[in-house]
């Protein structure tokens, strides 16, 4: 009888949890399953979990070996960790793929101060070319995934389908904007580097030195520890209104916008930004960079240049209304910011 692999190693946080957790409760009971071991608190029983993946090359490699032999033909595997399985398999096989780093980007290769991380990416890279050859389907989350995926890998790799799935439960079209806000922002992220919370937070840096100090909510898990650092160094220095809420799971992340004007979104690349179409369900603004992924899921109430503070700054007080004295903003951050950028 055919059946359902889902192969997911890798796969723990952020967008790439909540689409499986979505996807895991709506497969077939009797599917097999070979998830992260760091994949917890998940809201429902499944008792067909394989085997539990390490972060380790040890525990990877015999995850591929377990996958390897479940599988039978017929059957169906759906790889959801971006890279193709390193063993040929008689299943059918199909790669979600929404690693944006494993897709060659200026603005997606920035350097990494986690040098485990980057070797990590780059073993990922060549398995991804070197055994492209074992998958059947590849699907990306939007156009412009493809147009990178098709240009990076040379449309080699076998038939790639815009498949951008989403799962969510009813929630209202429109916040009601009668109600009082406790934030005027909100960031919903993790916190790699990518996720460009650095510029953002220099940005409210600049703001606080013009008087203005707009409330900022962010939701870095207790992984990040510097940047947390970094953000109780800046509140207590500038004074600037930036609170951290901590990991936010998808049941309570409503309530989160709920107590925003607008979702500020300043990552650099996103495979597909579920923020980005939850703010956008919700009727609630999005102040955006002026990027690709962006305009294929929304169009944003201000844009941005994500590399300028200073361009954050200004489409933040666009949407706060509030005027410039001066359209020539010559001081020293702007100096710095001019010949560094």
């Amino acid at each position: 009888m055919k059946k359902l692999i889902i192969y997911a190693p890798n796969v723990h946080t952020g967008g790439g949890r909540t689409l499986l957790i979505a996807m895991l409760k709506a497969i077939p009971s009797d599917s097999m399953l070979i998830l992260d071991q760091r994949l917890s608190n998940l809201k429902f029983d499944h008792h067909n979990i394989v085997s539990r993946v390490k972060s380790t090359f040890k525990s990877r490699f015999k995850a591929e070996i377990t996958l390897k032999k479940i599988a039978n033909k017929g059957d169906i595997i759906l790889c959801f960790h971006s890279l193709p399985p390193i063993f040929k398999a008689e299943a059918k096989v199909f790669v979600y793929f929404h690693n944006k780093h494993l897709i060659k980007d200026k603005n997606v290769d920035l350097p990494s101060e986690n040098t485990r991380a980057n070797v990590r990416i780059f073993i990922e890279k060549l398995l991804a070319q070197f055994f492209h050859r074992n998958v059947d389907e590849y699907f990306v989350q939007s156009s412009t995934m493809k147009r990178k995926f098709d240009f990076y890998y040379s449309k080699k790799m076998g038939i790639v389908t815009i498949y951008p799935f989403i799962n969510f439960p009813p929630i209202p079209k429109e916040i009601n904007s009668k109600i009082s806000k406790k934030y005027d922002f909100v960031y919903i992220s993790e916190g790699p580097k990518h996720k460009n919370h650095k510029n953002l937070l220099n940005a409210w840096v600049y703001l606080a030195s013009q008087n203005i100090f707009p409330k900022l909510a962010l939701t870095l898990s207790n992984d990040h520890k510097d940047e947390i650092n970094n953000i109780n160094a800046l509140v207590e220095k500038y004074d600037i209104k930036v609170d951290n809420l901590g990991y936010v799971d998808f049941d309570k992340v409503l309530s989160v916008y709920s107590n925003s004007k607008a979702l500020i979104f300043p990552s650099f690349m996103e495979s597909f930004g579920l923020p980005l179409i939850e703010a956008k369900q919700l009727g609630l603004p999005i102040l955006a960079p002026e990027l690709d992924y962006v305009r294929d899921i929304c169009s944003p109430a201000e844009t941005f240049d994500p590399k300028s503070k200073i361009s954050i700054a200004r489409a933040v007080k666009r949407f706060l209304k509030i005027k410039n004295t001066s359209n020539l903003e010559y001081d020293v951050d702007s100096f710095i910011d001019y010949i560094t950028k």
